[in-house]
């Protein structure tokens, strides 16, 4: 039995993994210091995203950006609850949430690092 294409977890990995890659670029460039980026981002998504999870509404837990992407990886839990299965967005949505947290990122990082490293 083969999945449906909008259940493959590949292509929803794929993305994952470019968007998180170019996400923790950008905080690279705003944060100076590397290990704080990697420790920050190595905290960030399995501890505050979880603890956000628990208090906050599923409505706005959708729009974190380890949630999204994990989220693009098309695997059902047994945790999540109806309130959140309820307000799930569709794929195309999480890639474009954890694109944007990637680009902001960028884009801030773009700045700073031009104008801290311009002479």
């Amino acid at each position: 039995m083969t999945p449906d294409a909008s259940r493959r977890p590949l292509p929803g990995a794929l993305v994952n993994t470019t968007l998180s890659a170019t996400l923790g670029l950008g905080v690279g460039m705003i944060v100076r210091h590397g290990s704080a980026v990697i420790s920050g981002l190595l905290i960030w998504g399995p501890v505050v995203e979880n603890l956000l999870a628990v208090f906050l509404p599923a409505t706005l837990v959708r729009f974190l950006p380890f949630y999204a992407g994990t989220q693009l990886l098309a695997i059902e839990s047994d945790l999540d609850s109806t309130e959140a299965i309820a307000v799930a967005l569709s794929r195309p949505h999480r890639a474009l949430i954890l694109a944007a947290y990637a680009a902001t990122a960028m884009a801030f990082g773009t700045i700073l690092l031009s104008r801290r490293d311009a002479g």
